[in-house]
């Protein structure tokens, strides 16, 4: 099967790079990215639930996820495919190279896909992945991996075992909820979860970011003893861990600059408060809303002082409000660590 794919593989991917392939050429290339994306699908047992709210089978939901591959620009060029393989030696590879470097790119498009796939079909999910990955980032007690394009997490700083089989989703529910009641925060629970995989020595100690939100979620909404968490509901209790910490923070970190800035005459009080509801909308934008990659602290406060000039930003405020936005955030990292 894999020499079949493989067949003059190299060939047609540089003729694709060089923008001299033929349509036969391209067609081949497609079918072949759909086969690896189809494989790593079934591979993950996609849950029923997956399929029926998005109402595609397994070999369609393989060309959703790869269909930006085969985007062109104005030129006919296949810009990622490009991308990705221009930094490939493909004139001295293998068909069997060759294949192995599609299938990275494939699986990793495939994985991105069935993130949004598992977001739409089940928004509380996707906030359970998001907040994983923000803690992962925040607390560095797990490295990020890829395996074969598969974004995961092992536990830094020990062995990871690879030489094992993973463990399943059942195994992972089944070990963490003894010590896990789904009260907790996430940073908490990748504790619990870095905790079991160092100490035992029966599966690897690597695991999927997805598996990880899937064990989570599940946890999250079982059967609890105390009624007002169950009215709660998971994705409130998610929300209110974090909401509760931002408030807390913010107070501290207010009180903390008034006493360095405002009580000395460096900077009026009325001046501070717009500072920090500046960064509150950054906190909540990165921490709640997720999409604090494009939060800009300068249009934040052109709204909240119209007529701000990026010049006058760049000498009165800026370095100010950047220094107070970054010990805020560190705090609530610092608080999340903790929690």
């Amino acid at each position: 099967m894999q020499r079949a794919l493989a067949h003059t593989l190299s060939r047609k991917l540089l003729a694709i790079t060089s923008g001299t392939h033929t349509h036969d050429q391209l067609t081949t290339v497609v079918r072949v990215s759909q086969a690896l994306s189809i494989a790593c699908l079934h591979a993950r047992h996609i849950p029923t639930v997956l399929k029926d709210s998005h109402g595609l089978s397994i070999p369609d939901m393989a060309m959703d996820c790869i269909a930006e591959l085969f985007e062109q620009d104005r030129n006919g060029r296949l810009v990622q495919l490009c991308a990705y393989f221009d930094g490939i030696p493909l004139e001295s590879c293998s068909d069997e190279e060759a294949l192995v470097h599609l299938r990275r790119l494939v699986f990793s498009k495939t994985y991105n896909g069935l993130f949004r796939f598992y977001n739409e079909a089940d928004p509380t999910l996707g906030k359970v992945l998001r907040n994983i990955k923000l803690a992962v980032q925040s607390l560095n007690n797990f490295e990020e991996l890829d395996i074969c394009g598969e974004p995961s997490i092992v536990p830094s700083a020990c062995t990871p075992l690879r030489h094992l089989p993973p463990a399943d989703r059942e195994t992972l529910e089944r070990s963490l909820a003894a010590s896990l009641s789904g009260r907790q925060a996430i940073p908490s629970m990748l504790a619990q979860l870095s905790c079991y995989l160092r100490g035992q020595r029966l599966h690897s100690r690597i695991v999927s970011l997805i598996d990880v939100a899937v064990v989570f979620r599940a946890l999250y909404t079982r059967p609890l003893l105390l009624p007002a968490l169950v009215e709660s509901g998971s994705e409130q209790t998610l929300q209110m861990d974090i909401e509760n910490i931002l408030q807390q923070v913010h107070r501290e970190a207010q009180r903390a600059a008034e006493k360095a800035y405002v009580s000395k005459g460096k900077m009026s009080s009325e001046l501070m408060d717009v500072y920090f509801r500046v960064i509150d909308e950054g906190l909540r934008a990165r921490f709640i809303a997720f999409d604090g990659a494009d939060f800009s602290l300068f249009a934040a406060l052109c709204t909240a002082m119209p007529g701000l000039t990026r010049a006058e930003y760049g000498k009165k405020h800026r370095a100010r409000l950047e220094y107070l936005s970054r010990q805020t955030h560190k705090r609530v990292r610092d608080r999340l660590c903790t929690s």
